[in-house]
């Protein structure tokens, strides 16, 4: 039709540049609050810092940018050069991971799920590196008491299983000492009673193996034995 136009790619509005994206990235990276994302120069001294590592580090960027990254790491690492051997191994290898125990502005630690990762220009030299941290204190404490109440509840079913199997089995004993005695079989009934306290100690010895020794006071009676602070 000769009244139909036709789109001009001319016309179009251009594509953003790509500093455009790199700010938008920047921008977004700043604003990031639940991980600590910074860059070091290849010596290990601070170039960037967001808002994540401000909060979880707790330091403003003009009190830390440009200081080397070991002020993060315990007095102990730092003086084993802890931090070098990182920066070392995410050069070699492209990068390092591993959880340990870093330190905020306030002296206070936390545990740490750590991440550094080396960056090399087009030409292949060492340009720095990118570092993330993130606070897993809180987790692992979760975790932690996850294992404990699970290990609990595992003594408990010992424990009540074992509890059962002494209770049948001084029952029977009992009751075979008791036949015996009726019998005038004295011997018997006494050896009855030494087997079953023996099979009662035995299951005691299996369940300290499985679930620990009681702690002080478990086995305490209610009631005081005969003659010991009672009437």
């Amino acid at each position: 039709m000769s009244g139909e136009t036709r789109d001009d790619p001319a016309d179009r509005d251009p594509a953003p540049p790509a500093r455009d994206d790199e700010e938008s990235f920047r921008l977004f990276v700043a604003g990031v609050r639940d991980y600590a994302i910074f860059m070091l120069d290849p010596r290990g001294h601070v170039l960037t810092w967001n808002e994540g590592a401000r909060r979880i580090k707790g330091y403003e960027a003009d009190e830390i940018v440009g200081e080397h990254f070991s002020r993060f790491y315990t007095r102990e690492a730092a003086d084993d050069r802890h931090p070098d051997r990182e920066l070392a191994l995410a050069a070699a290898e492209g990068r390092y991971e591993e959880e340990g125990w870093r330190v905020r502005k306030d002296g206070s630690q936390f545990l740490a799920n750590v991440v550094i990762t080396a960056i090399y220009d087009t030409e292949g030299r060492l340009r720095g590196f990118g570092k993330v941290t993130r606070d897993i204190t809180e987790r692992r404490q979760a975790e932690q008491k996850l294992a404990e109440a699970i290990a609990e509840g595992e003594r408990h079913r010992l424990g009540r299983k074992h509890a059962l199997e002494i209770n049948d089995n001084l029952v029977q004993g009992l009751a075979l000492a008791k036949y015996r005695l009726a019998l005038d079989d004295a011997p018997g009934a006494l050896e009855a009673i030494g087997e079953t306290l023996e099979e009662a100690r035995r299951i005691v010895s299996e369940l300290h193996s499985e679930s620990g020794p009681p702690a002080p006071g478990d086995l305490r009676r209610d009631r005081p034995a005969p003659g010991i602070g009672g009437s």
